[in-house]
């Protein structure tokens, strides 16, 4: 995986930022070459506190659980955490739904 911090990878993406143009189209997605550059900004004014986030309620509850829990040892995110079901859908009710109105 390449990273920022190693030499050679940072020189690939910093040649890659500068090959964009106005009229660069995006692989996927819908956001414009500006656009793409003020989103992967975002993080990096995050981490030098250029831009202050806002903590919301479940934050304050419940993040230092989850922060506990989430960094409880050097396991690898996904070996912490379990993966969601698949929830399940009810197409009776809809259908029934559909047929009243």
């Amino acid at each position: 995986m390449e990273s920022i911090f190693n030499e050679a990878d940072n020189k690939k993406l910093i040649d890659r930022i500068n090959r964009l143009t106005p009229a660069s189209r995006a692989l996927w997605g819908k956001m414009n070459v500006s656009q793409m550059l003020a989103h992967s900004q975002m993080p990096v004014k995050i981490a030098f506190e250029e831009i202050q986030l806002k903590g919301g309620l479940m934050g304050l509850l419940f993040g230092k659980m989850a922060k506990k829990k989430l960094t409880r040892d050097d396991a690898p995110l996904e070996k912490i955490c379990q993966p969601l079901k698949k929830p399940k859908l009810r197409t009776d009710k809809i259908l029934n739904w559909k047929k009243k109105n």
